[in-house]
C-alpha cells in the first residue's frame, strides 16, 4: 500500500513494529489495543515529545516522508488501517483535494462512545459544496475536528507547517491557513477515526486565547512566537 505515510506519536511500546493492522497512540492506560499484521505502508514513529517539540517533530517527519500524503496519529487516537484502501481510492478520485477529514468518533477516557463529529458537513446544507469544508465554514463552525486528517505533503509545506509556539488549536489554525489559501478540504464517507476526548479543560481562558488567536494568525505562514501568559499575554520576538 502506497500513497499515504503514517506519522505515529506516543505509540505503545509493544506496538513499535513495522507490521501494522491498527495504529493506537496511547496516553491513557486503559485505551483499547489491537492485533497487528503485515502492511506495506511508510511509517514514521516519533518519540512522543509533548508541547512545542511535538509540533517540531511532526514538521520534521513530514519533510522526511516519501509519500505525497500523510496522517498523524497521536495522543489517545486510533486508526484502523482497513480504511487506508478507501482513502487511496478517494485520493485517486479527487487529486485536487489537499486534505480529507474523517467522521471522528469521540470516546471518553473509559473508552465509551460519546459522539460523532464532521458528519454534518455531508448531512446539512451549510457548505457551498456538499462534503467540503471551506474557509467560511471552518471559521464560523469551529466544531469541525481534524484528528486523523489525510494531508497532502506539498500543501502542508506550502502553508507553512504547524506553528510550534501554538500550544492549543494548532491544527485548527493550520486548517484555517490551508482553506484561506484556497485548498480544498473534504470530509469523506467510509473513513472513521477514534479519539479520546476530555469534556472539560483545565484552563478555559487559555483555550479561548488560542482559539481566538487562531482566527487571526492564519494570515501568517510563519510562526510569530506568540506565548500565552495568564493575565499578561505577550507577543515575543
Amino acid at each position: 500500500m502506497k500513497t499515504i505515510a503514517l506519522i505515529v506519536n506516543n505509540i505503545k511500546e509493544e506496538a513499535k513494529k513495522p507490521l501494522l493492522d491498527s495504529i493506537v497512540a496511547q496516553k491513557s492506560k486503559d485505551f483499547t489495543t489491537y492485533s497487528f499484521k503485515k502492511m506495506d505502508i511508510e511509517t514514521v514513529l516519533l518519540d512522543g515529545f509533548d508541547g512545542e517539540n511535538e509540533r517540531n517533530n511532526i514538521n520534521s517527519a513530514v519533510a522526511t516522508i516519501k509519500e505525497p500524503y500523510f496522517i498523524v496519529v497521536s495522543g489517545d487516537e486510533s486508526l484502523n488501517t482497513m480504511y487506508i484502501k478507501n482513502l487511496v481510492d478517494y485520493i485517486n478520485a479527487y487529486p485536487e483535494v489537499a486534505s480529507f477529514l474523517p467522521t471522528t468518533i469521540h470516546m471518553n477516557e473509559n473508552n465509551e462512545f460519546q459522539k460523532f463529529s464532521n458528519e454534518f458537513i455531508w448531512t446539512k446544507s451549510i457548505p457551498k459544496k456538499s462534503g467540503f469544508a471551506d474557509f467560511e465554514l471552518l471559521k464560523n463552525f469551529p466544531f469541525v475536528t481534524f484528528n486523523g486528517a489525510v494531508i497532502k505533503k506539498d500543501a502542508f509545506i506550502d502553508c507553512g507547517l504547524l506553528k510550534p509556539s501554538f500550544e492549543k488549536y494548532y491544527w485548527y489554525e493550520f486548517f484555517l491557513r490551508l482553506s484561506h489559501k484556497g485548498y480544498d478540504i473534504m470530509v469523506i464517507p467510509r473513513y472513521s477515526f477514534a479519539v479520546v476526548t476530555k469534556l472539560s479543560s483545565d484552563d478555559m481562558l487559555e483555550d479561548k486565547f488560542w482559539f481566538e488567536l487562531s482566527k487571526k494568525e492564519y494570515f501568517f505562514n510563519k510562526d510569530r512566537n506568540i506565548k500565552y501568559v495568564p493575565e499578561n499575554t505577550t507577543y515575543t520576538k
